[in-house]
């Protein structure tokens, strides 16, 4: 069974259902400022952890106000089991990431992805993301003025 139907209206009540899933977020409210040349996790106190299954549909979200750079910044959130990233949630390539933000683009940004686990994403039933960055340059991704970073995953259940 999918999460919705084609042509179902969304309603709060089959919005609230379809949400019943489990759920975690992560926020980290101080400065951070990544150093040129990083390529690694933003940090592991936000990875997020759900209950999951093989199939079910996961959606995570990013948010944080980021200042302007000299660089392009790409992120890539990855399940991540035994210390090791597993899946990518986002595609990535040589050439292309949806989650990348601009040199002289500041300001709030809000990245949000749905993803359908398979059997290596799990771990003891649950299903945990880790977020990734390559940085090119010096560039503060999280301000604690503005609220730092904050991210979220929800199990949607089984996508069919």
């Amino acid at each position: 069974m999918a999460i919705f139907s084609s042509g179902e209206v969304l309603t709060t009540a089959n919005l609230n259902a379809a949400l019943s899933g489990s759920s975690d977020s992560a926020h980290r409210s101080t400065d951070q400022t990544l150093a040129g040349g990083y390529s690694g996790a933003v940090d592991g106190a936000l990875d997020v952890t759900v209950t999951a299954e093989a199939g079910d549909a996961i959606q995570y979200t990013y948010n944080s106000y980021m200042s302007a750079g000299t660089n392009i910044t790409s992120f890539a959130p990855y399940t991540w089991v035994s210390a090791a990233t597993v899946s990518a949630l986002v595609p990535i390539g040589v050439s292309f990431n949806p989650w990348f933000i601009e040199v002289n683009n500041y300001g709030v940004q809000n990245m949000t992805c749905t993803y359908k686990t398979v059997a290596g994403d799990i771990s003891g039933g649950t299903v945990t993301v880790r977020l990734f960055v390559v940085n090119a340059a010096s560039r503060q991704i999280s301000h604690a003025s503005t609220g730092g970073i904050f991210v979220s995953l929800v199990n949607l259940g089984p996508d069919d």
